[in-house]
């Protein structure tokens, strides 16, 4: 399946005039929800926040009740000074979330980190799970080396004064970070961009909260769930772009080869990291048929359609 980039619609004000907040052990988690029906639960990547999931959260609003939700240390949910920001506690927050919003049993979807983060919740609490999506996405052992400067940047305490660097010179956050993620670079706006970094350099709080979101990361913690996801049968789809420069085609082929209960593999041809923003009609569409074909509704799965490797 095939796909071009399409122009960001921004209408920030009306989602931000949407947004909640959910009282947790972990602290206000931001969210904005819309649509009636089975919950489907979001989760975006690093650096952005649920704005990435727009499209998604109008889309499918029709039969899900569309959450998006804002990890901890991205976005606009308020966490206590010296909170866990690892995997494990970001998948722990999310139960926590859904727990305080009378959720029990959701549909998942996630990339980026968010896909990392969609596997550990799976595997922890896979009877809760209706059926799961997975994009590129951190998987297994595979930290790209790519992201060992944004590391050394957060280490060193400077990774902030980067973004805020990229707030004052668009142009050349377009030219550096946008192009190794958007297949267009023009696709990150000065707004867009203002969007997804402001909220993470406002304070020094902040600022500090997103260099220990990236120090914490730890591939330990998914390399420990292979065993579980081994036994997980829940019907999922793994949506690939196959031109991001972090995480190889071939992690989508590792993701079929461990977990049972994929029933399909899609490649998008040419598509970067953030595609599921940039396409997000072509992602929309697939998501929905995932969601309306007959193995999430219970029945055997389709093994046929999983595209010979």
């Amino acid at each position: 399946m095939s796909g071009s980039p399409e122009v960001p619609t921004i209408n920030y004000e009306a989602f931000s005039a949407e947004r909640q907040f959910v009282e947790t052990e972990f602290g206000r988690v931001a969210m904005v929800e819309r649509g009636a029906g089975p919950v489907a639960v979001f989760l975006h990547c690093f650096p952005l926040n649920g704005f990435h999931w727009r499209y998604q959260l109008s889309d499918l609003s029709d039969i899900r009740r569309c959450v998006v939700l804002d990890l901890m240390g991205l976005g606009h949910t308020e966490i206590r000074p010296g909170q866990d920001l690892s995997f494990d506690a970001q998948a722990e927050m999310v139960l926590a979330t859904l727990d305080a919003m009378g959720v029990e049993e959701f549909d998942l979807v996630g990339n980026d980190t968010g896909g990392g983060i969609a596997q550990l919740i799976a595997a922890r609490a896979p009877h809760r799970i209706r059926s799961l999506v997975l994009t590129n996405a951190d998987t297994h052992d595979n930290y790209p080396p790519a992201l060992g400067v944004v590391h050394e940047a957060a280490t060193q305490g400077v990774l902030a004064d980067e973004f805020v660097k990229y707030l004052a010179d668009p142009a050349a956050a377009q030219a550096g970070l946008s192009g190794l993620v958007f297949e267009d670079p023009g696709y990150l706006t000065p707004e867009l961009l203002e969007i997804y970094l402001g909220p993470l350099v406002k304070n020094a709080e902040r600022r500090e909260n997103i260099h220990r979101y990236m120090t914490s990361q730890d591939n330990a913690e998914t390399v420990a769930i292979q065993p579980a996801l081994a036994r997980l049968d829940v019907p999922t789809l793994v949506l690939w772009g196959s031109a991001d420069p972090f995480f190889g085609i071939e992690w989508a082929y590792w993701l079929r080869d461990t977990i049972p209960g994929v029933v399909q593999v899609t490649e998008l041809p040419g598509a970067k990291l953030f595609f599921t923003e940039e396409r997000a009609s072509e992602v929309t569409k697939l998501i929905r048929h995932h969601w309306t074909r007959k193995e999430v509704a219970g029945a055997e799965f389709d093994r046929g359609m999983q595209p010979a490797r």
